[in-house]
């Protein structure tokens, strides 16, 4: 048992299941720890430590909050001193100490491919992959250079092949390549070696152009079917690889339960955003490997890390996790600079801190930034983070040595989609988000398409919230988790009209619901009111939110053949989800062999 707690140590409490016992008394059990009878006063004070502060700090707020008398805060002061002694308070000091630990598991793990979904976009590959190969070059890199292609024209892809040829010869890469009639020999092959059915294969890596949406998600598994067994590194392909720092940017590390860190500021045009950015040559993959498929230990802090670690938005069991030692980083995502890669025209209502202060400094400045779609979106520290929600993968680091989720073939949004499957079934993986931005530079200048409605039924909104309802139940293993994600989403794409319809209702006022409920607490903030500008906009989006919540069905699909169509696409990703492990694992042992999906160009 720990001594006398250190007076300077910060605590909060850990993650305990309490079970009320008769007489003031309670069972509290630590998860995978102690278990104890404490006073149901005592566990009001230990609930009442969410967050890292000294035992003095937490007395007193408890305290000041509760009206206690100076005799129960006597008694309450050394039962938490001895709570610091045991398990069910978590000590900074104490995490912080694990979390310096080196890692000696052996020499580090490089990237060896990196991969450009692309479609029907030659000329922005082209310069897209040559910066990628560039960079390589100055860092005396060996990479393969894959493209997966799913332009629909076969003159397109073969002026791709071309294409890519050149660059081939320039520069002395290895450039392979794979286009629809690579994808559908490898999953003919695929299918053969591994007794699957190839319809999954082929809907896995090819998806279905019949729906009038992109196929992106399906590029990106093949990409992961090629890579099977190494570390990889993914970009889009109109992104450049041009490095550049972020305004702010810490030296410093935080852990957090919450989503993707980013900041966000916000610039009239793309010329305007790129010349605020300033740049610097660094190895891209290096970036990555400082991170990707290790241990979320303190590394790359120097001497003295722990006044620049964070843990004041990690949650209890994000901290047990962290402490046990227990996963690796399974993806590591860096920030964008230009087009922001999203289509949320409501998306600048709901930001808060600094980035909401940048926004709304003047009305011409929030006005600036709702017309402009050019931003820089960024981490800027280095984040670890338990839940995976990338929001914008266009580059991304993924650990593939392992098991790792399938992405939606079809629809937009298939890295959100990606990041909850993977924060769902895989419970050991985490995030870093890295403090260095690239360009995003799109050709063509993009704004924010008009919507009908606030809530849509399109597989970029609604399989995040499906899989984010999934229970999994006893299911332990990625791989069972998989299959029973994939049933479940099978069994929604086999319901009949109605009880389909009454479920999409359902999560549609859910989302009306939380939409509401957030700006009206903002409208109502007594402490910070906000600007007129913002809140005029702010009730137009709720009156807009209202009328999407009550209005019919039919008119809230957004795929080409409305619900059958996409009841049949869930069905058929549910399907893929239950193939995943045996598709993958076929792909492995086809690799063995010789064969790979994409080839040389």
């Amino acid at each position: 048992m720990p001594g006398t707690p250190n007076p300077v140590d910060r605590f909060r409490a850990a993650e305990v299941d309490l079970f009320p016992a008769g007489n003031n008394v309670v069972l509290v059990s630590v998860k995978y720890g102690s278990n104890r009878f404490l006073p149901a006063l005592v566990v009001d004070l230990l609930v009442h430590c969410r967050e890292f502060r000294t035992l003095d700090e937490h007395l007193g707020s408890y305290c000041r909050d509760r009206r206690v008398n100076a005799a129960v805060r006597d008694a309450l002061r050394t039962e938490l001193r001895k709570l610091a002694q045991t398990d069910f308070l978590i000590s900074r000091d104490g995490m912080l100490g694990a979390l310096k630990e080196r890692d000696e598991s052996g020499p580090s793990p490089s990237i060896t491919s990196v991969g450009f979904p692309t479609g029907d976009r030659g000329e922005v590959l082209r310069r897209g992959v040559a910066s990628y190969i560039e960079n390589g070059l100055r860092f005396g890199r060996s990479s393969d250079f894959v493209v997966m292609d799913d332009s629909a024209q076969p003159q397109t892809r073969e002026a791709n092949r071309r294409m890519l040829r050149e660059l081939k010869r320039r520069y002395g890469a290895n450039i392979l390549y794979a286009g629809l009639e690579e994808k559908l020999a490898f999953a003919r092959r695929l299918a053969e070696a591994g007794n699957l059915p190839e319809e999954a294969v082929r809907f896995a890596c090819l998806g279905d152009k019949q729906r009038g949406v992109t196929t992106v998600g399906a590029n990106r598994n093949a990409l992961l079917l090629h890579t099977v067994g190494e570390l990889v590194f993914s970009a889009d392909d109109d992104t450049v690889c041009r490095i550049g720092v972020p305004p702010g940017q810490s030296d410093g590390m935080e852990y957090s339960s919450l989503g993707g860190p980013k900041e966000y500021w916000f610039f009239p045009d793309r010329e305007a955003a790129l010349d605020a950015v300033e740049y610097t040559d660094r190895d891209i993959l290096a970036l990555h490997e400082q991170w990707l498929g290790k241990e979320p230990l303190l590394r790359l802090l120097g001497n003295d890390p722990a006044g620049r670690v964070s843990l004041d938005e990690a949650g209890p069991q994000f901290l047990r996790k962290l402490k046990r030692r227990s996963g690796k980083v399974a993806l590591t995502l860096n920030g964008t600079v230009g087009d922001c890669g999203w289509d949320n025209p409501y998306f600048h209502l709901f930001q808060h801190g600094s980035t909401y202060e940048r926004l709304t400094r003047s009305e011409h400045a929030y006005r600036s930034a709702r017309a402009s779609r050019e931003l820089i979106q960024a981490a800027n520290q280095t984040t670890i983070t338990e839940r995976a929600e990338p929001m914008l993968a266009m580059c991304m680091g993924l650990d593939n040595r392992d098991l790792l989720p399938p992405f939606p073939p079809v629809g937009r949004g298939e890295d959100v989609a990606f990041g909850a499957i993977l924060s769902r079934c895989f419970e050991k993986d985490y995030t870093a988000h890295l403090p260095w931005i690239v360009p995003h530079d799109p050709l063509q200048r993009r704004s924010f398409p008009a919507r009908r409605h606030v809530f849509v039924v399109a597989p970029n909104a609604y399989l995040p919230a499906c899989v984010k309802m999934f229970a999994p139940g006893l299911a332990r293993t990625p791989a069972e988790r998989l299959d029973k994600l994939g049933q479940f989403l099978e069994e929604l794409g086999r319901l009949p009209k109605a009880p389909f319809e009454e479920f999409v209702r359902w999560r549609v006022r859910h989302s009306m619901s939380d939409f509401v409920s957030w700006l009206d607490e903002q409208l109502q903030n007594s402490e910070q009111r906000p600007p007129e500008f913002w809140a005029r906009e702010a009730r137009q989006a709720i009156e807009q939110a209202r009328r999407s919540a009550v209005a019919p069905v039919d008119e809230l699909y957004e795929l080409d053949g409305g619900r059958e169509a996409f009841q049949l696409l869930m069905s058929r990703f549910g399907q893929v989800l239950s193939w995943w492990p045996q598709i993958v694992a076929t792909a492995g042992r086809l690799r063995t062999e010789g064969i790979r999906l994409a080839q040389p160009v």
